[in-house]
C-alpha cells in the first residue's frame, strides 16, 4: 500500500478514503478458563484473557452471554509499586483496596 518515497502523513489521509483497503479482521483471543459452574439450569465460565502488556481482563459468561468483562491495568499496579516493595506486596494490597 505504501510507497517508499511517501511520508507517512499522507499514507494516513489515503486510509481515511472511501477506496482504502481494510485491515483484515480482528482473530478472536481465546481466554484461559479459570471456572465453570452450575446454578439451576446456567451454565457459568469464569475466564482471563491476557492484553500484554496493557493488562488483563476477567470475563464472567452466563450460558455463553457475556455477563461482565473487568479489565485490570498492568500499568496502574506497577505505578503504585515502591521502590523497596516486591510485586507480590503491592499486588495483594492493590487487589485488597478493591481496585
Amino acid at each position: 500500500m505504501s510507497d517508499d518515497g511517501e511520508d507517512k502523513g499522507a499514507q494516513r489521509r489515503r486510509a481515511l478514503l472511501h477506496g482504502a483497503p481494510q485491515p483484515k479482521p480482528r482473530e478472536p483471543n481465546p481466554g484461559e478458563l479459570l471456572m465453570t459452574f452450575e446454578h439451576g439450569q446456567d451454565v457459568y465460565r469464569v475466564e482471563l484473557r491476557d492484553f500484554d502488556p496493557y493488562g488483563v481482563e476477567g470475563q464472567i459468561f452466563q450460558n455463553g452471554i457475556l455477563l461482565r468483562g473487568e479489565a485490570i491495568q498492568c500499568a496502574r499496579a506497577r505505578r503504585t509499586m515502591g521502590r523497596n516493595e516486591t510485586a507480590s506486596d503491592s499486588q495483594g494490597r492493590w487487589m485488597m483496596s478493591g481496585r
